[in-house]
């Protein structure tokens, strides 16, 4: 398993020597043997599936790999990239989306470590030599693999979909040069590691700015990998998104990087590395020009590791075939000469993700940001060629290990970095935003994320309850983070709760984890959380679990000290990830009537005006609910759906000190229309609340409609209103005459006249991506029940003939899809019809035409 180093790393400067088979240096094998080899279900690892794709449904778009590596691959010796999954030029990371700002030229991960007397380190990438460490798998499974968190989708999966675009990919540094050519030749001896990375892109407002990283390294050799370190390598190159090959070399020429370490409203400690443009690029003529500064910044920062006190080194250069040139702050590596910024080899580049480099400078371990620093000879460093080194550590995964090393990362932008457009001053106001809320989104403050698979009654039963062991985590741990007061809670109202500060007590409160709480045998309906609630200001956590228990025997506790406790920091999470944020309240249950040919009656309930946010540290503005919106689309497509109702609160509940409501009181947001004006007054009303009429539109053609709820923010937090999706009730429905008006109706052909060149798809018909000759669709409406339709010719030629039964009382419509009876698509021409209704009814006739 793994666990965190406690020691110095051993050093070893010696020269990194082997074969294609592994020997330990320190004669712990007595035979060599070849590394192992992530194996597909396809096959071994030759030919691997190199793969690259761009997360792009948010703010931040960023190109993302399966071989360690993050960004525009250029000099990785990879295949050619001619295109970013679509998008307008070579986007490494775009922001704004759109924008034509790019933020990155290269990333990649580094892992280094001590096996046996040897230091090895395995890179995605370096910049200067082309190293290239890691590798995929060669079956159609190891090339990335997309997920979503949204059930219209066909990727959706609930558990692998944990946001917008979650990307899974998994590589190793077990292949060398001799396996596959695009392995550096310099990488002889590997670390015998797998590296599985999924990455999430989340739409909503507060993380459209960031993408979270999620790592697990798995230790595949025979020896303990000890005193791990990880590396986030970045080269910014920022600048404008570069349009070709031979684009964009100058934006490395004004780059400037930095540290920041900073504590916000007694949150945990953040430590983030930042890149930004300085100047501007002169070799783009049209328009831009010398002197054009891209306002924003990138950064990266840890957010989960295992190591309870994690050590972070943060180093940069600038990077120079020239010796003489190349530097970056804190001593010289061993044996080498010049002025050695880059690190060359495994040794150095151990080195310095250890922080052996910059040791001995004023703040160990960080180099000084490089607007503050200066050279040998004393003089400014000012803009560069610049990349830094962002690292972590140490850890020791030994070898056959169950468990796997976890770590998540936060990729981020944030804008207005440059005050007032001048490189005079820098503002760090948003991106300490996003930097927080990257913890936020993966480890949701003050929500108790679901642990155990315990069933509804939250407890192991025998036999079991519904629910239980059936593989769905259903049950927490009811620790819901610190920030909820001296006794562990939230919602009680005690001294500390909700106020962002590490209070006496919230340190050590619930300091077990709990697994379950019995009932009380003489009150079946108390819950659990209830019980706690009543006990939990009296335990004194400074006992053991088996003194604790001994008194209060209904809890059940582990002797695993819960996560954060007694680490002098506020940690606001519970400390089980969620890859989720803020939830907006959710859509209403909606039901839509067809009164006639030219109308629909929407009708919803009110279950999302009682809806709470358990983000929102303000007890008494838990409860997060604004308004309702309707929407209608033909299509169906996320783009296309357009607003024809917003109605919102004019009235909000008033508080008591208990949270009992007492009252109302004046909205002081949005609109405050309410919602008088569509009360339901049918005999359906309390089922469903209100009820909006909408027409008139035009008969029997398939529209779509949706009615979404919204939240009113929190702007404490920056938190922007949230929306439901459309796509959670939207409905498609055609409006059709009743059938007790359609028997006086005349039978109508929609459309008439068809016209074969023209674009029914995506509403009317399938869509663009699916549609052939076959799914062309004309209807003929108004029919009263079951009934024969034929169609002819002028001439009288049959062309085909078919049967409409009603599928529900109010269908009154029949589809045809211009195939004639011998199968081929029909030209174009008069035709007519004949409507026979079953028993013996007068026979209705009609005609419609077919243009090219």
């Amino acid at each position: 398993m793994w666990r965190a180093a406690a020691a110095a790393a051993l050093i070893t400067l010696g020269p990194v020597g082997g074969t294609h088979a592994i020997w330990s240096s320190d004669g712990d094998d007595l035979e060599p043997r070849e590394p192992p080899i992530r194996l597909s279900e396809e096959g071994i690892q030759a030919g691997a599936k190199d793969d690259q794709l761009c997360h792009d449904v948010s703010n931040l778009w960023l190109l993302v790999s399966n071989f360690g590596v993050f960004g525009l691959p250029d000099e990785t010796n990879i295949y050619p990239f001619t295109e970013t999954c679509g998008h307008e030029g070579y986007i490494s990371c775009q922001f704004p989306a759109r924008s034509g700002f790019d933020y990155l030229f290269q990333g990649a991960i580094w892992v280094g470590a001590i096996v046996g007397n040897d230091t090895l380190v395995s890179v995605g990438h370096d910049g200067w030599q082309h190293e290239r460490e890691f590798i995929a798998g060669s079956g159609t499974g190891d090339t990335i693999q997309v997920y979503t968190n949204n059930p219209s989708a066909a990727n959706y999966d609930s558990v692998l979909g944990l946001a917008d675009q979650s990307f899974v990919g998994v590589y190793t540094d077990t292949m060398t040069a001799a396996d596959d050519t695009r392995i550096s030749p310099n990488h002889r001896k590997p670390l015998n590691i797998s590296v599985k990375q999924t990455s999430h892109a989340l739409s909503f407002s507060y993380a459209e700015d960031f993408v979270i990283f999620d790592y697990e390294i798995e230790n595949l050799g025979l020896k303990t990998l000890k005193d791990l370190f990880v590396g986030i390598y970045l080269d910014g190159d920022v600048g404008p998104t570069p349009q070709d090959d031979g684009d964009g070399s100058d934006n490395a020429q004004d780059d400037v990087t930095g540290f920041r370490q900073f504590s916000a409203d007694g949150l945990k400690e953040i430590n983030a590395a930042w890149l930004a443009d300085y100047d501007g690029p002169s070799y783009r003529a049209q328009g831009a020009g010398d002197g054009l500064l891209v306002p924003g910044v990138m950064g990266v920062r840890v957010v989960r590791s295992p190591a309870k006190n994690l050590m972070t080194t943060f180093n940069w250069w600038l990077s120079d075939p020239d010796v003489q040139t190349d530097w970056g702050p804190g001593r010289k590596f061993p044996g080498g000469g010049g002025l050695q910024g880059t690190p060359d080899g495994d040794v150095n580049k151990y080195l310095i993700m250890k922080g052996w480099q910059n040791e001995t400078l004023p703040n160990p371990g960080i180099d000084p940001d490089q607007l503050d620093a200066r050279k040998p000879d004393n003089s400014a460093v000012g803009a560069e060629d610049t990349r830094f080194l962002f690292s972590f550590g140490p850890f020791t995964i030994e070898p056959g290990a169950l468990e796997k090393l976890p770590f998540t990362l936060g990729y981020f932008c944030a804008e207005n970095f440059w005050a007032g457009g001048s490189v005079d001053e820098n503002d760090f106001t948003d991106f300490d935003i996003n930097a927080q809320w990257v913890q936020f989104v993966f480890d949701n403050p003050g929500v108790d994320t679901k642990s155990y698979d315990y069933g509804v009654d939250g407890r192991p039963t025998d036999p079991p309850d519904i629910g239980e062991d059936d593989g769905v985590l259903d049950t927490g741990d009811y620790f819901f983070g610190e920030d909820v007061g001296a006794d562990g809670l939230p919602g009680t109202l005690d001294f500390g709760e909700g106020n962002g500060v590490l209070d006496d007590g919230e340190d050590l409160a619930l300091r077990y984890v709990i697994r379950w709480i019995d009932p009380d045998p003489g009150d079946p309906d108390q819950s659990a959380l209830e019980y706690l609630e009543s006990i939990a200001a009296d335990v004194d956590w400074n006992l053991t679990p088996e003194q604790i228990m001994s008194t209060y025997s209904r809890l059940h506790l582990a002797s695993e000290v819960r996560f954060g406790a007694e680490n002098g920091k506020l940690d606001e999470g519970d400390g089980v990830p969620d890859f989720s944020g803020p939830p907006p309240p959710p859509s209403p249950s909606l039901k839509i009537e067809k009164p006639d040919a030219n109308h629909l009656v929407l009708k919803w309930n009110d279950a999302p005006e009682v809806f709470s946010d358990g983000f929102i540290p303000d007890a008494k503005r838990r409860r997060d609910f604004q308004g309702y919106r309707v929407y209608v689309s033909r299509t169906g497509a996320s783009n296309d759906f357009t607003t024809i109702l917003d109605l919102d609160v004019d009235q909000v509940p008033t508080y008591d000190e208990d949270l009992n409501i007492t009252g109302t009181m004046e909205d002081t947001l949005g609109r405050n229309t309410g919602f008088v004006s569509i009360l339901n007054t049918d005999a359906d009303s309390t089922d469903y609340r209100y009820r909006h009429r909408y027409g008139p539109i035009v008969s029997n053609w398939p529209v779509y409609v949706a009615v979404t709820s919204y939240d009113n923010g929190y702007p404490p937090a920056n938190l922007a209103p949230l929306e439901s999706s459309v796509f959670i009730n939207a409905t498609q429905i055609t409006p059709t005459t009743p059938t007790e008006q359609a028997a006086s109706l005349p039978t109508l052909v929609v459309p008439n006249p068809y016209k074969i060149t023209a674009d029914y798809r995506g509403g009317w018909e399938k869509d663009a991506q699916s549609w052939t000759e076959f799914d062309r669709k004309i209807a003929f409406t108004n029919i009263a029940g079951r009934a024969t339709i034929r169609v002819f010719t002028l001439a009288g030629d049959l062309v085909d003939e078919f049967e409409f039964v009603p599928d529900h009382e109010d269908d009154t419509t029949a589809y045809w899809d211009l195939i004639s009876r011998n199968g081929q698509a029909i030209v174009s021409g008069i035709y007519l019809f004949a409507v026979e209704p079953a028993g013996n009814a007068e026979i209705e006739v009609g005609k419609f035409v077919v243009l090219k």
